[in-house]
């Protein structure tokens, strides 16, 4: 085992969650705070699992274990390496599926679900209860699967109609709603006439907050304060809600979202918070390159407050 006890058989009484991430070695601290969070809800009754696919090329089993010695110290879930990549064919490929790929094993050791781990607050209530209708829940993930396609292509190809479409995916699976309003976001801001987002700005601030999604926080605040681009109105509110939220849940602790904080100020033209707050961005800077251009940045913002 790359981390935990090793994981000989899956008992009943418990219900277990395993991830199959293929060869990607360092999925272990990309799952951090979703395991976390999901071991803090269920406590016990949930067993979280990762397994690594080998990959001969650029890793082995050795590599890999110090790696997450050296490094993952925080992290409490199981991970496991499998070695021969026998354990991704009996399940994975088994499934017809690429990783990373989720399985929920429920408390009577029987697998009551499979799929990405976007659509696990879909399924994840339903087997903690136990007495899990196997098919009634398949067919569920399926309708919502159509369903999520078909809003991802409105987006793309009529994006004027996203927001209604949104609204009626949400009302039947509000427990997808962060999937659906990141992804349909996302894509809005991608597509030809990137304003439409902005309608979305509002909801995602809510959804992520409730996900306490620091990253989708910080790409709302950053995309309404950026200024490489030029919005009629920069919401500067809604901006200021997400990035401080932002903070919050990161402990002020990272260097970029304190740096887009440090933005919204600066367009609020409260020059003295801005150079606050980008000095706390710089000093939590870990990366040489980085730092130095946000140091860049908070000469702009001292020489504004300085009025030069």
């Amino acid at each position: 085992m790359v981390r935990g006890a090793p994981v000989a058989s899956l008992p009943a009484g418990k219900v277990h969650l395993i991830e199959f991430w293929g060869t990607s070695a360092g999925a272990g601290f990309e799952r951090f705070e979703e395991f976390a969070a999901l071991r803090k809800t269920h406590g016990d009754k949930l067993a979280v699992v990762g397994v690594i696919g080998p990959d001969p090329e650029q890793y082995d089993f050795e590599t890999v274990a110090d790696y997450y010695r050296e490094n993952g110290d925080s992290i409490d879930f199981t991970i496991g390496f499998d070695d021969g990549g026998k354990l991704h064919a009996a399940w994975v490929a088994a499934a017809a599926a690429e990783p990373p790929h989720v399985f929920l094993v429920d408390a009577k050791g029987n697998v009551a679900w499979s799929g990405g781990l976007g659509f696990l607050p879909l399924a994840l209530p339903v087997v903690m209860k136990g007495d899990v209708d196997y098919a009634k829940l398949a067919a569920e993930q399926e309708a919502a699967k159509k369903k999520f396609i078909r809003l991802t292509f409105l987006a793309s190809l009529k994006p004027a109609g996203t927001a209604k479409e949104l609204d009626g995916f949400v009302a039947r699976w509000p427990a997808l709603a962060h999937l659906a309003t990141t992804t349909a976001w996302g894509q809005l801001l991608e597509g030809d006439d990137p304003g439409l987002a902005l309608q979305l700005c509002d909801r995602m601030v809510e959804v992520c907050s409730a996900a306490a999604d620091a990253m989708h926080l910080n790409w709302v605040a950053w995309t309404l304060v950026d200024p490489e681009l030029e919005w009629p109105d920069r919401m500067l509110a809604i901006a200021e809600k997400a990035a401080e939220k932002a903070v919050a849940l990161t402990g002020g602790e990272d260097s970029s979202m304190l740096d887009t904080l440090a933005r919204v100020a600066f367009w609020k033209q409260d020059f003295k918070q801005a150079v606050q707050l980008q000095q706390k961005a710089v000093a939590k800077a870990e990366d040489p390159d980085e730092r130095a251009g946000l140091a860049v940045t908070l000469g702009e913002y001292q020489r504004l407050l300085d009025g030069k």
